[in-house]
């Protein structure tokens, strides 16, 4: 059988099976074995955990059983053991079998009377049987629903107290946070406390660890030296080597240079915020660390012992509830048969009062109902000892061993718990305390400076050295410098002129162009392309002759002016000077082609080491800030988060509200439901007892042979019989009364 509903339990709590009793059953985790086992319970609101004396119960004697054995407790016998608890409960039994061997006498007694008053049973007998057995079937199904939401009541409250006691417990060990509780528990607080003595330890040396890389990563790959000398080189050396020439290089300007002292400018700025933000942390580390060395330590240890002490609890506690719902099965189980029994007793008897009228069913229905008789009397007997029990442990609980006397007096419970421990128990479970369990153990962090710290990290973790911005600016203007092809090199007496030796027609050929029309012979410049029809340039012979085939290098001291002079000869005078002129410029710009070739190697090579050097550092920074982001920022979060839930969850008034909900399931609910069950079973052994003298008086009329409708017969006979006697003598009037 099953009780109907969402909230009956009786059949999901169940017998548990041998290991579960002998306790070599694996474990469940505690907070999963508290889900299982809170499902579908929901607790009254508002709660009302006051405790109600009742005049039936005898002297509390748990209080001496758990007393030391050096204290002297008023109680006037001594309790050893739960043996001789047991054996406390007696007398409440006693009443009830005496009662049962007096009602086993009374269907004897009944069966004596009917028999003596079988002769003068009127024929309003039969109807009499059947009345009464209508009204008992109708008080019997009206005490069966009773007996039914009584034992829903009852049950309701065992899982309600079950359910507060696990989750008790649980917040104890291994806290909650929902819509209900906010509380660490011991476990959580005990592992934050610990990692921030084991972790701070561990980041400053990784602070200082991240220290070096990043001094490796700055100093290393000379950063700052290569771009000085990159900048040196060509805005120092190679514009005034160029400017000799006449020639301007526009890429040694100070505006073309914005981009790598902007860079190098964040590249300063990273550096001084990355070792500020290091040695901030640092400062932070060193403010709180001799707490979490020296004064946590303690602290740790008190929490860790009180922690290990309840997780011992819990195991025995769980193997005690876990043979309680064994026990409470059988409770259900005894509460279903006394239903049940009634139930079929009162179906027997209108079969034997409607279909089958023989005596040994009316016998089977009587014995049944004695028998039902004693089963409702132990079930009252296991029911009333239940309620003495719940009774006695919320007294002791509530009024000796959690107050501020019993803390002490039963220091055989608390054996392992210092002063301060204690007052964490009071804190937690007392009335009108405050459960701050951080004032306590004296427990203080400066969570806000790790907090700080964290973000501070945070920030600094890609400075604009490490941008894309940055790179790509830092990479343009490299990539310029290494790509330059001349035509960033500009005349001073023609801006158009450049250097550009590239180009076949542009650029220092266009002096060429101008060379061959005004002297009808071809000319060209070293570490330039070649001008058209002059695929191999000689060096000049001012001893050769004119011609168009002729094709000579230009260079710094050749040809001269009197060369010149000497040669064209047949040009007139303002030819003559736009001649000189002319290659007056191709000897400049021949000496500016043979300064820019001599310098572009070493340039471009400052070039490539900058950039080295430039991505290297990126690279070296990324890494150390990534170790730093693992090593110092993300643990030093996760410390801050959990000493911050250490200030802040460190609050215990949530198991005062899960022992609040204890005490109404069972020193309010479950006495009350269990009393109440008491009254209903009584109840129906007095009607199975008033069942049985009704069908013992059935059987006794019958004369253990008769049927009920064969005695109601005879007697309508002998009525008929007496009646016409008395006709036959008022008619005759001769016949004596002996006759008659």
């Amino acid at each position: 059988l099953k009780v109907a509903g969402p909230e009956g339990r009786c059949a999901s709590v169940g017998m548990p099976d041998k290991e579960s009793w002998s306790g070599s059953a694996p474990q469940q985790r505690f907070p999963d074995r508290r889900a299982e086992v809170c499902a579908g319970v929901v607790f009254p609101n508002p709660l009302n955990a006051t405790r109600q004396d009742y005049d039936l119960f005898r002297a509390n004697p748990l209080p001496d059983m758990w007393a030391p054995a050096a204290v002297d407790t008023p109680a006037a016998v001594t309790f050893v053991g739960s043996s001789d608890y047991v054996w406390s409960l007696m007398p409440y039994a006693l009443p009830l079998w005496a009662g049962f061997l007096l009602i086993l006498l009374m269907p004897c007694c009944a069966v004596a009377v009917e028999r003596l008053r079988s002769r003068r049973r009127s024929s309003s007998a039969n109807v009499g049987i059947y009345a009464t057995f209508a009204l008992l079937g109708l008080g019997t199904a009206i005490a069966t629903v009773l007996v039914f939401q009584g034992l829903r009541h009852s049950d309701n409250a065992y899982q309600r107290a079950r359910c507060a006691s696990y989750s008790a417990l649980d917040l104890a060990l291994t806290g909650r946070r929902d819509d209900q509780f906010d509380f660490l528990g011991l476990h959580n607080l005990t592992d934050a406390i610990q990692s921030a003595a084991i972790l701070f330890p561990q980041m400053r040396r990784n602070i200082y660890v991240a220290k070096d890389q990043i001094d490796k990563a700055i100093n290393k790959t000379g950063l700052v030296k290569q771009a000085h000398d990159l900048k040196d080189s060509w805005m120092a050396t190679h514009r005034v080597q160029m400017e000799a020439t006449s020639y301007r290089s526009i890429l040694s300007q100070k505006q073309y240079f914005v981009p790598l002292d902007s860079c190098m400018a964040k590249f300063r700025q990273a550096q001084t915020a990355l070792r500020t933000m290091l040695n901030v942390s640092l400062d932070v580390l060193d403010g709180p660390a001799p707490t979490v060395s020296s004064g946590v330590g303690n602290t740790l240890q008190r929490i860790n012992n009180m922690y290990q002490v309840i997780q011992g609890w819990s195991g025995d506690f769980r193997g005690s509830y876990d043979r309680m719902d064994g026990l409470w099965a059988v409770h259900c189980g005894m509460m279903y048969w006394v239903m049940a029994g009634v139930m079929m007793i009162v179906a027997l008897g209108i079969l034997q009062l409607t279909e089958c009228h023989t005596p040994t069913l009316a016998a089977i229905v009587a014995a049944g109902a004695h028998c039902h008789i004693a089963f409702c009397l132990v079930t009252c007997t296991v029911l009333l000892s239940a309620a003495v029990l719940s009774h006695d442990s919320c007294d002791f609980l509530e009024a000796n061993l959690l107050t501020t006397a019993g803390l002490q007096t039963y220091d055989n419970v608390f054996t392992r718990f210092d002063a301060s421990q204690r007052d964490a128990v009071v804190a937690c479970v007392f009335p009108q305390q405050t459960g701050n369990l951080r004032d306590i153990f004296n427990i203080t962090f400066n969570t806000d400076q790790l907090r700080e710290a964290v973000a501070t990290q945070r920030l600094t973790a890609k400075p604009a050295l490490l941008s894309d911005n940055t790179s790509r600016a830092m990479g343009s203007f490299l990539d310029r410098l290494q790509n330059t092809d001349g035509t960033n090199y500009v005349a001073m007496w023609d801006a158009s002129q450049t250097l550009d030796w590239n180009s076949t027609y542009g650029g220092v050929n266009e002096l060429t162009v101008k060379l061959w029309n005004l002297t009808n012979e071809r000319w060209a410049f070293e570490k330039a392309a070649s001008p058209p029809n002059c695929p191999m340039a000689l060096k000049f012979n001012p001893q050769s002759t004119v011609a168009e085939s002729n094709c000579w290098v230009v260079d710094p001291e050749t040809p001269s002016s009197s060369d010149i002079q000497e040669r064209y000869r047949m040009l007139d005078g303002t030819q003559m000077q736009r001649v000189l002129e002319l290659f007056r410029d191709a000897r400049v710009t021949s000496q500016a082609l043979a300064a820019a070739a001599q310098f572009l190697p070493v340039g471009k090579f400052y070039v490539k080491s900058t950039r080295k050097a430039f991505d290297e550092t990126r690279s070296g920074l990324k890494d150390a800030l990534g170790d730093v982001g693992t090593e110092v920022t993300a643990p030093m979060a996760a410390v801050a988060e959990s000493l911050d839930s250490v200030m802040n969850r460190s609050n215990c008034r949530d198991i005062f509200r899960t022992y609040q909900q204890f005490k109404t399931a069972t020193c309010h609910d479950l006495i009350g439901a269990s009393l109440t069950n008491v009254g209903l079973v009584l109840a129906v052994a007095v009607l199975s007892w008033m069942i049985s003298l009704l069908f013992a008086c059935i059987y006794a009329n019958t004369g253990g042979a008769r049927k009920v409708a064969d005695v109601s017969a005879d007697l309508e006979s002998e009525e008929s019989l007496l009646s016409g006697s008395s006709d036959s003598e008022s008619s005759g009037g001769d016949e004596s009364s002996e006759d008659s």
